[in-house]
């Protein structure tokens, strides 16, 4: 497994995504990558319970 670099965080989660995936969204047009962005936030307020939305508020808010 790859060791990243960056210090773990205390509170919240990280992931890593792969240099190849980062470079084959970067080949999006800003709008597509909007569009994009648009379309996994509707999906993911669609099918979250109201127990995730709040632990996401949590997290943004960083209490947790």
């Amino acid at each position: 497994m790859k060791k990243n670099n960056f210090a773990k965080a205390s509170k919240g989660y990280s992931y890593t995504i792969d240099r190849k995936r980062l470079l084959e969204f970067a080949k999006f047009s800003i709008e597509d990558r909007l569009q994009w962005l648009e379309e996994a936030n509707e999906f993911l307020n669609k099918v979250a319970s109201p127990e995730t939305k709040k632990m996401w508020q949590l997290f943004r808010e960083g209490k947790i």
